[in-house]
Parts: structure tokens; C-alpha cells; sequence
């Protein structure tokens, strides 16, 4: 069977199907669409704000690190629905947010943010976000 991705036919190496190992495989296509993916749930607890939906997408060991802070579960909660209340956060971030990269491990998600270029990069442990570091650049620092 010929599988198409973005028009582009892929190759074959040696008759082994490369995609499997990558994750790309039928079989974890199948079992992937059974479950939302880390950003759907992101997105659809921002489109429908519950400060209770939020923190139960994190793993009770979760932190979250940027270059000078380190927040826990509640910080990172608190603060995140303390921005959807006084900013309207979640509906720049449904805007905004750009999906670049997400497996059953990882999500890496980027939008723009005045000046800067903001990548977010969620460790996913046992379905849930464990651990979020984000980096923040203007783009003539990013390359």
C-alpha cells in the first residue's frame, strides 16, 4: 500500500516501512486517534475555561521552567487562570498557539508574543504534562 504525506510519496528502505520507527505506523496512528492529543486538550480546556480541567491535565509532579523560575502544579494553575481572568489569555493562545511537533511524549507548541518568539515544550509522562520549559527569543536571536 502507498502511503502519501503532504502530496509526497514515502520512500521505503529495504522493505521496511521507516515510519514505524519513527511513530508514524499504522498501529500508532490507530491507537493515537483513540485519545485526545496533549495540545487538543489544551486547546479545548482554553476554549472552554475550568481552572479544575487545567490542573487535571498535569501530572502531580509537574513543573514548569523558564530561565529564572521554576513554578509547581498550583503556581503554574494559579497563574495560568489568574491570565485567562485579568487577559483573556486562553483566547490569545487559541489565536496564537501553533502546534509544531507532539507524540505520546512530547508537545512542542510556539506562537508570537509582541517582540518575541515563544517556544513551550511539554514532557508527557502517563498522559499528562510532567514537565514544561519554555524559552522565549526575539527572532533575530532564534537562528
Amino acid at each position: 500500500m502507498d502511503f502519501f504525506f503532504a502530496g509526497i510519496k514515502r520512500p521505503q528502505i529495504a522493505s521496511i516501512d521507516v515510519r514505524k520507527w519513527v511513530g508514524y505506523g499504522l498501529g500508532n496512528r490507530k491507537q493515537e486517534e483513540k485519545q485526545m492529543s496533549m495540545s487538543g486538550k489544551y486547546l479545548s480546556v482554553f476554549a472552554n475555561w475550568d481552572k479544575e480541567v487545567f490542573r487535571n491535565l498535569h501530572h502531580e509532579d509537574f513543573m514548569f521552567i523558564r530561565e529564572t523560575e521554576l513554578l509547581t502544579l498550583d503556581e503554574q494553575v494559579d497563574t495560568m487562570d489568574r491570565l485567562v481572568r485579568e487577559n483573556d489569555y486562553h483566547k490569545f493562545f487559541l489565536k496564537n498557539a501553533e502546534l509544531i511537533h507532539e507524540n505520546n511524549y512530547i508537545s512542542e507548541g510556539r506562537w508570537r508574543e509582541g517582540d518575541e518568539i515563544v517556544t513551550s515544550m511539554t514532557l508527557i509522562k502517563n498522559g499528562k504534562a510532567w514537565r514544561q520549559i519554555v524559552n522565549r527569543v526575539i527572532p533575530e536571536q532564534a537562528a
